[in-house]
């Protein structure tokens, strides 16, 4: 069969749509099917341990039990098979190229299982090559019918590279599914509320308790699926990527010390441990918003006041130890700082919790049983 460029176009277009819409994967190879007149293809990718992890197929006259039989017998009989491990992936070859009538009559292979399923004459190649994987595709026809021609095999090896970067672009795509389900249910178990924007300012992500902390932030927070233009948060956002610095906002509700902390998304490498609350690449974030209940006798450890706060490590160690009763000169003799470095510290800390004065912080400090740990 001749092609256009309009025709070819169409075909590899269908087949990258498909990487990330598999249902339409297996019609996709099928448009390509018809131009070289195959009775079917067989697509697979298997792992060092033989077990397949990705496969289509349409050969709607071979049995299941048939193919099957392939994958855990055949398979390591399949002469076609050595030839398509040594050849370089995505090069097209067709069997009769290596294996004439004779060699077929006398194979195991062809004679117990390829014939008695139908077929006759395959074309195809490695799709690729790993270590931990390997991936093959082979285009059928039935027993009765001719061989594929050279220019079938030509077309072939035109369309495989495209199959082979599909292929991989879909495990990949798989792959990611994969993990960004799994950081879904860590995100779910956080007890913090967590809330992604993107640069817009609207929400690209929220867990459960994040859903849940935006209904109660409406006023000056959040507008729908957005923040509100003119609200606290929203400034607090511009702010903290004005500033490449967390902002954090408190708010009193009776004894509960309600502490919203926003994050600029790591920018050159900034803040590595930011990008874990998020699942993967996948969500175009811009900004973190995390929601944290404090409640008196809940206890608060060094990390919380770190993330909550945008503490440094040495501003919440400031901070514990005020709380336990330490003087201002007593801390800098004991952590080995000058008075005047540590005076800094505690502006800086001040300023990040929101509180004015020292006997404040460490009133709510005091106010929490278990302390810092």
């Amino acid at each position: 069969m001749t092609l256009d460029d309009s025709h070819w176009d169409q075909l590899i277009g269908d087949l990258y749509d498909a990487v990330t819409a598999p249902e339409r994967f297996d019609s996709a190879v099928s448009a390509f099917e018809r131009c070289i007149d195959s009775d079917g293809f067989h697509l697979f990718a298997a792992d060092a341990h033989g077990a397949v992890c990705f496969t289509a197929i349409n050969i709607d006259w071979v049995e299941q039990a048939t193919l099957t039989n392939y994958h855990g017998h055949y398979i390591h009989q399949d002469p076609r098979k050595v030839v398509i491990d040594t050849a370089p992936v995505a090069k097209a070859f067709k069997c009769s190229h290596f294996f004439d009538n004779r060699f077929v009559g006398k194979s195991e292979f062809y004679q117990d299982w390829l014939i008695p399923a139908g077929a006759r004459f395959v074309a195809g190649g490695a799709l690729l090559r790993t270590p931990e994987l390997n991936s093959y595709c082979v285009f059928n026809r039935r027993l009765g019918r001719v061989d594929f021609d050279d220019h079938d095999v030509k077309l072939l090896g035109r369309y495989l590279p495209h199959l082979s970067r599909a292929v991989r672009l879909m495990l990949q795509h798989q792959d990611l599914k994969l993990q960004i389900a799994a950081s879904a249910v860590v995100l779910e178990q956080q007890t913090l509320g967590v809330v992604g924007l993107n640069q817009q300012h609207r929400v690209v992500y929220a867990n459960t308790r994040g859903q849940r902390c935006m209904a109660q932030w409406r006023k000056g927070g959040f507008n729908g699926g957005g923040l509100r233009v003119d609200g606290e948060l929203a400034q607090a956002v511009d702010l903290a990527h004005a500033t490449c610095q967390p902002q954090v906002l408190r708010r009193r509700d009776g004894e509960h010390d309600n502490v919203v902390s926003v994050w600029p998304a790591p920018q050159g490498g900034r803040e590595p441990w930011l990008s874990s609350f998020m699942p993967n690449d996948a969500v175009p974030l811009h900004t973190l918003v995390m929601f944290k209940t404090i409640a008196p006798g809940a206890g608060v450890t060094h990390q919380m006041l770190i993330q909550l706060y945008g503490l440094s490590p040495a501003e919440s160690r400031l901070a514990g130890e005020l709380m336990r009763g330490q003087s201002m000169d007593d801390y800098a003799q004991n952590f080995n700082v000058s008075v005047n470095t540590a005076r800094t510290q505690l502006r800086a800390v001040l300023a990040k919790t929101g509180f004015k004065r020292q006997q404040e912080l460490v009133r709510m400090l005091a106010a929490l049983p278990a302390g810092l740990r």
